[in-house]
């Protein structure tokens, strides 16, 4: 939901290139709990090198839903309560922003809260399967949507979301889409 990482000290993050600020495959960022369930999620579905090629060939992006550092969920919602409605509407209008501009073929959510705010052109789906812990969407501009169920920053069904996450991969893959 937002960064995070509001213990780091700014010279840390600023030493990172810009090539290579990706979170989850940066050594920077590589310790914390959703960036070692991305990297073992794409490990379990035979993509290990995926997150690598697709930096390689800058044909991947990251974002979060608040582009604001806390330390907590907690700082981020007592920050939210004194500036909601207008805070979370100007970052989902942001995040639907790259979204839209990025065009991408899959979107990986991090947990079923964000739901809510896909963007709207994503709104609109063929088909949306409830799978245990996991949601697939098909959109009608043909990117799928991917979504695990998580507490805190732990998955629940990892391997049953790995194995989606797979199914999506190869089939993107096996369109020369990936």
């Amino acid at each position: 939901i937002n960064p995070g990482g509001a213990d780091i000290l700014e010279e840390s993050y600023t030493d990172v290139n810009t090539e290579e600020r990706l979170a989850y495959v940066t050594p920077l960022w590589q310790h914390y709990a959703l960036a070692k369930n991305t990297i073992e999620l794409f490990k379990l579905a035979g993509h290990s090198d995926t997150l690598q090629d697709m930096l390689k060939r800058k044909s991947i992006a990251k974002t979060n839903l608040y582009y604001l550092l806390t330390n907590n969920l907690d700082s981020l919602n007592s920050f939210r309560s004194t500036y909601d409605p207008e805070f979370t509407a100007k970052h989902v209008e942001w995040t639907n922003t790259i979204i839209e501009l990025c065009e991408p073929k899959i979107i990986i959510y991090e947990g079923f809260a964000l739901q809510e705010h896909c963007p709207p052109s994503h709104r609109d789906t063929l088909k949306t399967e409830h799978l245990g812990s996991s949601i697939r969407y098909e959109f009608k501009n043909g990117t799928i949507g991917l979504m695990y169920a998580r507490r805190y920053a732990g998955m629940r069904d990892k391997v049953g979301f790995a194995e989606l996450l797979k199914v999506a991969l190869d089939s993107l893959r096996e369109r020369n889409d990936l």
